[in-house]
């Protein structure tokens, strides 16, 4: 996790955090030391979901910082229906895009399942809104969605327009069939205004500030 020591740098302390991807919320300590008032965590599938809550749940009650914790498999539209292909790393891989031959080679022994659901998709604005979280409120976005990143940026209209930093998963090569490379984000994000601050590596996280 790479966006809590740049934030640690540069002294900001967020208001919300809105994490998608949640998987277990490994991240938690080290958002929670940035005291935010809000953490949102997003997991698209339902069993890794079902222990997430737990999680979140037997944490929240210990004192601040607010955590909502919902089920949500994020897209540019809603509603839409889409097979989920799971994988055998304990959902760390699961993802609405098939593996190409490049994920596997890279991380021998990770390998689909063959096990499909069948979800539905929310674009991130409608969720937000629904919770009741104004685009204003968000200052930090994080998206770790296994190649549906851009799908999700596309999805969160007026709180792309308003959050001051995001960190997004970035893959140089395809190791999911049909997900949008590196480039693409990349310059999708520009193209709005952010300037990545860290370097583009072949495959991890990257993060953006909004240019003043």
């Amino acid at each position: 996790m790479i966006i809590d020591n740049y934030l640690r740098s540069i002294k900001y302390k967020p208001n919300c955090i809105i994490h998608a991807g949640a998987h277990y919320a490994q991240e938690k300590d080290a958002y929670i030391s940035l005291e935010p008032s809000t953490i949102v965590w997003i997991e698209g599938d339902p069993e890794i979901f079902s222990k997430l809550d737990k999680i979140i749940d037997v944490d929240s009650r210990q004192g601040p910082p607010r955590q909502i914790c919902r089920q949500a498999l994020l897209s540019d539209v809603d509603g839409k229906k889409v097979n989920f292909h799971r994988f055998n790393n304990l959902g760390a891989s699961s993802s609405i895009f098939q593996a190409t031959p490049l994920l596997t080679s890279n991380w021998p022994g990770v390998v689909e399942t063959g096990s499909v659901d069948v979800l539905e998709t929310t674009r991130l604005d409608s969720f937000l809104s629904s919770l009741e979280i104004k685009p204003e409120d968000v200052d930090v976005m994080v998206f770790d969605i296994q190649g549906s990143e851009l799908l999700a940026l596309n999805g969160s209209g007026e709180y792309l327009e308003k959050v001051k930093f995001i960190e997004v998963e970035l893959s140089q090569e395809a190791i999911y069939v049909g997900a949008p490379l590196a480039t693409d984000v990349d310059s999708f994000l520009q193209a709005r205004g952010f300037v990545r601050q860290t370097d583009m590596i072949w495959h991890g996280d990257a993060v953006y500030s909004r240019s003043e």
